[in-house]
């Protein structure tokens, strides 16, 4: 019996020991799992940022950059020696190079220049700027090595750049970011007036830009009433951006109105040449610009109102939503009110807007609409708020066929141009909008570069040997 006990106490301990050391050995097993495929995922994203900021850093040309909230913008001026063919500039994966909007240019003894288009998220730029600059603590340069199996890798070493680079930017990154890049990157950004930048940009495109640079959008197709509704069902779905209609620079006299629309709204006003008065700067060729508006209801405004209204957090399945929606069975009309006839005595279309979610106010206890057409009603609230500020300013002026809409939120977005397009033709008036509208800032900055360089109003820049 006791014997039986003791075996019985041995094996206790045996179990205890043995169960004591096996868990922790489990455990080393199973910790790991997650941590490294963190740690490769990481190596595969500083692999990325080292090609971006290398490419960043190095490439021949010059820049003009704009940092915005959302999206950093950068256009590069590159020479193009005889016998070259146009090379597509790349500057990783995560940017995106838009080589449709790439157009040559001429220098002064006959030389052909590309301009190349590139974007990424500000965001992105940022991450990939820190992540060098936390390589082992300390600031790090990027350099590229090659092998046969691993292909680039990181390097943490002392900076290899001698020199510093000087970058014209515009945007508020070009504050925010500024240490951070020349500590990094030894990339001195060399900030911009936003305001100056956009009117520069418009400048250069008037001056050297493609002659297919500006264009208007036609009427409603068939069976569409033109009321500016975000609606597929009335013929407005089916308008084609391929039918639309040129115009000449020489058709935008001064003064005429710019209304940038980014996250948030800008209105300027581009006067002529004249003297600067209060509130005015000054753009090349001394025609002068001021702001005379704004609105806090722009492109954030149409994804974060959305999203809470419909769960879609995407910006472009958003507005796949807001295509298929109708905006009038979320608005009250002017036909809700006035009814046919009393629209017809006021001018007006019956479905023109009245009150944005007017229906809404009144519906009691009854079901909300679907999500499309809270979508389409979000989106047509963000366009017509921009719109009547917009004819408010320049009807006044005698501006009102010279409205230009500009900005990231149209870029790539045909359904809030064709919602521009509409409601500005009721409101008698008619919206222009330029090709290049999302990198006006880039544009500007880079203007402002070859100025400089022009007149040497920076010695330091014009030692750069990348300037």
């Amino acid at each position: 019996m006791r014997a039986t006990a003791i075996v019985a106490v041995a094996a206790a301990a045996l179990l205890a020991l043995f169960g004591w050391r096996r868990r922790p050995r489990l455990a080393r097993q199973q910790r790991p799992l997650i941590p490294r495929a963190a740690l490769q995922w990481a190596k595969v994203r500083a692999r990325r940022h080292l090609l971006v900021l290398a490419n960043l850093r190095e490439v021949a040309g010059t820049l003009g950059v704009d940092i915005g909230g959302t999206l950093a913008k950068m256009v590069l001026l590159r020479r193009i020696r005889e016998g070259e063919k146009h090379e597509r500039v790349s500057f990783g994966a995560c940017f995106n190079t838009q080589p449709s909007l790439s157009f040559d240019v001429y220098a002064d003894d006959g030389t052909s220049l590309t301009l190349h288009f590139v974007a990424a998220p500000t965001r992105s730029l940022a991450e990939a700027v820190e992540t060098l600059r936390n390589c082992d603590g300390q600031p790090a340069a990027p350099a590229v090595e090659s092998g046969p199996k691993s292909g680039p890798r990181l390097q943490r070493r002392e900076s290899v750049y001698s020199s510093v680079r000087h970058v014209v930017a515009a945007g508020g990154g070009a504050h925010k970011y500024a240490a951070l890049f020349e500590e990094v990157l030894r990339v001195r950004l060399v900030p911009f007036a936003e305001l100056a930048a956009l009117v520069e940009g418009l400048h250069f495109l008037r001056a050297v830009g493609p002659a297919d640079e500006l264009y208007a959008l036609p009427g409603p197709s068939p069976g569409g009433d033109g009321s500016g509704s975000a609606t597929t069902s009335g013929g407005e779905g089916g308008a084609s951006e391929a039918a639309e209609e040129r115009v000449a620079w020489e058709e935008v006299d001064f003064p005429y109105i710019v209304v940038n629309i980014g996250s948030g709204v800008l209105l300027l006003e581009r006067e002529g040449c004249e003297s600067p008065g209060e509130g005015r700067g000054v753009a090349a060729g001394g025609a002068t610009f001021r702001r005379v508006g704004g609105t806090a209801c722009g492109g954030a405004t149409f994804l974060g109102l959305g999203r809470a209204l419909t769960g879609v957090a995407d910006y472009h399945k958003l507005l796949a939503l807001a295509e298929a929606g109708d905006a009038s069975l979320v608005d009250t009309t002017v036909g809700d009110i006035y009814g046919e006839k009393g629209c017809a005595a006021l001018g007006f279309p019956p479905s023109m807007t009245a009150v944005n979610f007017g229906a809404l106010a009144h519906g009691g206890e009854a079901p909300l609409p679907a999500k499309r057409h809270l979508a389409a009603a979000v989106l047509q609230l963000v366009v017509q708020a921009s719109v009547l500020q917009a004819m408010a300013h320049a009807t006044p002026r005698g501006a009102a066929d010279r409205v230009l809409f500009v900005g990231g939120f149209l870029s790539d977005n045909q359904l809030a141009r064709r919602l521009v397009a509409n409601t500005a033709r009721k409101l008698g008036g008619r919206a222009l909008f330029s090709r290049h509208a999302d990198f006006l800032g880039g544009l500007g900055s880079l203007a402002e570069t070859l100025h400089r360089r022009a007149e040497g109003v920076s010695q330091s820049a014009r030692s750069d040997p990348h300037r």
